[in-house]
């Protein structure tokens, strides 16, 4: 069913500009991402695909992919794609929650082949920065629409590969979940791989916060042993 069907679809798929090229061309139409390459063979798809979504806010990922802070669709070329003419064209229905950051690619068993990137927050770059940041720090942080966005205008890999601690205070503590009541705050820590972006020289991050009344943020990053930076957030700047 679905190699017919991918068939009658291509026309329509490539006739608007892909998402991003690598390896394969990426197109997003109606909810689905499809992988097109225009000349393909099949040791080309011999090697699995990785499909790595982190939802514009945590609490939309299932129950069991919530400690990696990502969804994990990946999927092998036999099941989602089909080789014709010459071509190869794979798809896959996306989630329907706020998207923040696709990465996919393909990898052979021991390591990644070929990764692209299709992140929101490059798109919302220019709008993020066109307003003055909540706090100043190694990242410039701003706040906006219920996001905490992290740049960086000049910067390189060493600057993100010490993870993000993100700590959460709110106004009432019983709209912490269960297991956060004892602690006293929400714990977000990431992984810049998960939620950030490296592009023209600049990092940029972003993360969904929790829609309760939040009366303190405090973040930054940390080597594992010590935190290198570290910014307070006080409810008026959020604002």
């Amino acid at each position: 069913i679905q190699g017919p069907k991918l068939i009658s679809e291509y026309p329509s798929i490539v006739s608007a500009e892909p998402s991003a090229r690598s390896e394969f061309d990426l197109y997003i139409n109606e909810g689905k991402l499809y992988y097109v390459k225009e000349s393909c063979g099949i040791e080309d798809v011999q090697d699995g695909f990785f499909l790595h979504i982190v939802p514009a806010y945590l609490d939309d990922l299932p129950d069991n992919r919530t400690e990696y802070g990502f969804d994990n669709l990946d999927f092998g070329f036999d099941v989602r794609g089909v080789q014709f003419d010459g071509k190869c064209v794979a798809s896959i229905g996306l989630p329907q929650y706020d998207i923040a950051r696709i990465t996919t690619g393909q990898y052979d068993g021991e390591g990644r082949i070929w990764s692209a990137e299709a992140a929101e927050i490059v798109s919302e770059y220019p709008s993020i920065v066109s307003a003055e940041p909540s706090a100043r720090s190694e990242f410039d942080l701003y706040f906006d629409e219920g996001k905490l966005h992290y740049v960086k205008e000049s910067c390189e890999s060493e600057d993100v590969e010490d993870g993000f601690f993100l700590h959460i205070v709110p106004e009432d503590i019983d709209d912490l979940p269960d297991a956060r009541t004892e602690y006293g705050f929400d714990n977000l820590d990431f992984g810049f791989d998960v939620r950030g972006v490296l592009f023209d020289g600049k990092c940029a991050a972003s993360i969904g916060l929790p829609q309760y009344d939040i009366a303190r943020i405090t973040t930054g990053q940390y080597d594992g042993v010590n935190r290198t930076w570290e910014i307070e957030l006080e409810s008026d700047a959020l604002e």
